[in-house]
């Protein structure tokens, strides 16, 4: 357990206060599962530090390579090459990372910081391990330099991780700029070999992410890299059945997405419907689910309302909660007929889950 009045004067920056507490031998590295090191709350507990605090700490024994917080990755956050320098020639592991996953290169990378990238690569840091990670944040992030180099320093362009407790990471860096709409960092993914029909957890595609946002000039540029058929509607809806959605919800779905007025809801004001090249396929849980749902204008539209193929049912699917439930009382044509009433039922939690958390 972390003492508090070492905690009382890193807040306060005293450290004078600090040196005594040390001298009265009190252990640097002890620590609760949960809490943080001395070492990171000095260096990066607050918005401004004073590195010699953070010196007098590693000169008396704090642990630079923490499990949870290991010294490089803070002190790359802060972005001082010397500070980096300094940890390094201690003994500092350039290649840890923290609890959450994040290594020196991905705190550099999400902070722009091109010149401790730079200094980062030059020491030995595994761009095999950790430039796809760092990749993906700039690309969210919409630094189109710091893509641009951690791609010419063969960084994983295509950088996905599948683990349903990160469903975040499964998103590719075409993804994340695909999101953000950073149409310049699309363009040079593409240019450099992203791979645009890699899907997330979801089942989207990058291209699915910018159409959902009306993004045309991007959906146009994604759209020039994807397989021709996969724009084709006779060959899409074939896929779909395959798939085992029904001819008549492919019927009904048709062309163009169709938006619904929901009158009686006591939820939602109205529904859009995927049309057939809207629709998106995810597998859950051993589950195969199709998304039926394109917009609604107070619930995300993904998983609302899904065909489960398995089961030939329709279905509702909580993406924050994880939970699955069958519309067990309706049929496609009894939803399409009243759609607020099974919607309403949905919401108020009137269905049995099939799954959930």
């Amino acid at each position: 357990m972390t003492d508090p009045q070492m905690m009382e004067a890193i807040k306060n920056k005293d450290i004078d206060s600090v040196s005594s507490i040390i001298k009265s031998g009190i252990d640097l590295n002890l620590r609760t599962p949960g809490s943080v090191t001395y070492l990171n709350q000095v260096w990066c507990g607050y918005s401004d530090y004073d590195f010699e605090m953070v010196k007098l700490l590693i000169e008396n024994g704090a642990y630079l390579n923490d499990p949870a917080y290991p010294a490089i990755v803070c002190a790359s956050s802060r972005g001082r090459v010397e500070e980096i320098e300094y940890v390094l020639e201690r003994g500092a592991n350039i290649n840890a990372i923290t609890h959450v996953g994040t290594s020196a290169l991905w705190q550099a990378s999400y902070h722009g910081y091109l010149d401790v990238i730079k200094f980062l690569l030059q020491a030995g840091l595994d761009i095999n391990q950790h430039g796809g990670h760092a990749v993906q944040i700039a690309s969210s992030n919409g630094n189109l330099e710091v893509v641009q180099l951690l791609v010419a320093e063969q960084a994983n362009i295509n950088y996905q991780v599948f683990d349903r407790n990160k469903q975040d990471l499964s998103s590719t860096p075409l993804h994340k700029s695909a999101l953000f709409g950073h149409l310049e960092i699309m363009r040079f993914l593409l240019e450099n070999g992203a791979n645009p029909v890699l899907k997330d957890y979801y089942g989207y595609r990058p291209y699915t992410l910018v159409k959902k946002r009306k993004n045309k000039d991007a959906m146009d540029l994604i759209a020039s890299y994807e397989p021709k058929e996969l724009h084709d509607l006779e060959k899409r809806a074939d896929e779909l059945k395959k798939r085992g959605l029904p001819t008549a919800i492919l019927k009904d779905l048709g062309e163009v997405r169709k938006r619904i007025d929901l009158s009686g809801s006591n939820y939602m004001n109205f529904i859009e419907y995927c049309s057939i090249e809207d629709v998106t396929e995810m597998d859950l849980n051993g589950v195969a689910m199709l998304n039926l749902l394109f917009d609604t204008d107070a619930y995300d539209a993904l998983g609302f309302l899904v065909w489960v193929p398995s089961r030939k049912v329709l279905a509702s699917y909580d993406v924050e909660h994880e939970k699955l439930v069958i519309l067990s009382d309706t049929t496609w044509k009894g939803f399409r007929k009243s759609p607020s009433v099974f919607i309403d039922r949905v919401l108020n939690g009137e269905y049995d889950e099939i799954f959930g958390n």
